[in-house]
């Protein structure tokens, strides 16, 4: 009888610690996803508060002051006609960035509040990369029609286009791997305000890398850019 009474009080203690501790689970589930979820709360009210900051982000200072040509990013190329191409297109890269980044801003703050308000359930880091990774995306083929009618316009043939365009694509293959691999690290992020605010660091730290590393970039292509013809030149002929 004494071992039968032993056995039902293990057993009861086991269901009693089991619901305990299936209980604090319960709990503190509940208590984690409602602290995620005020936390999600306090970030849409604390971007929309203060909106105005991501418009004034210190990346689009940068892009004008590259777009003024106060820096010139093809310093350090050495053909003369591969200075005029790098140019051309780094500021034409700028333009659609620029561009990119201030339709995602307008897309996830909208027109007014109301509509700002009803967008909440979409409102995660999730759809934010998405958006402003996967619009960036899209726009290389926009880019690339509007290059085209530039370079061609300026004695470019149709050809020699081609292979520079190829060219460049596999260059900013490079920095778009970059680009998603930081954007990667804030898709758990809970202070959206605060990832949102990094995303737009990094467009600034990809600008930096782009102009500190596409000159030298351009000048290892070699023999593989050579006779493209560009505003009267020839890549390869100011080359002693």
């Amino acid at each position: 009888m004494d071992w039968l009474i032993g056995l039902f009080k293990n057993k009861l203690f086991s269901e009693l610690l089991a619901f305990i501790l299936y209980g604090s689970g319960i709990f503190a589930f509940l208590k984690i996803s409602i602290w995620i979820y005020s936390k999600r709360i306090f970030s849409f009210y604390w971007m929309y508060k203060h909106k105005k900051r991501f418009y004034t982000h210190k990346l689009f200072d940068l892009i004008d002051s590259f777009q003024s040509y106060k820096k010139d990013v093809a310093t350090g190329v050495l053909d003369p006609v591969k200075k005029e191409i790098v140019s051309d297109l780094f500021h034409l890269e700028l333009a659609k960035m620029k561009q990119i980044v201030k339709s995602n801003l307008d897309k996830l703050f909208k027109s007014n509040f109301k509509e700002y308000i009803n967008s909440f359930p979409k409102f995660d880091m999730e759809n934010i990369i998405n958006d402003f990774y996967y619009d960036y995306m899209e726009s290389r083929e926009a880019l690339e029609i509007k290059a085209r009618l530039k370079f061609t316009k300026l004695g470019m043939s149709q050809e020699d286009f081609n292979r520079l365009w190829g060219l460049y694509e596999e260059i900013f293959q490079d920095y778009l791997i970059i680009l998603l691999e930081s954007f990667n690290k804030y898709r758990s992020h809970k202070d959206i305000y605060r990832a949102t605010f990094f995303i737009l660091d990094d467009y600034y730290m990809l600008i930096e890398i782009i102009y500190k590393s596409l000159p030298h970039k351009f000048n290892r292509l070699n023999g593989r850019s050579y006779g493209i013809q560009y505003k009267g030149g020839k890549i390869g002929d100011g080359i002693k």
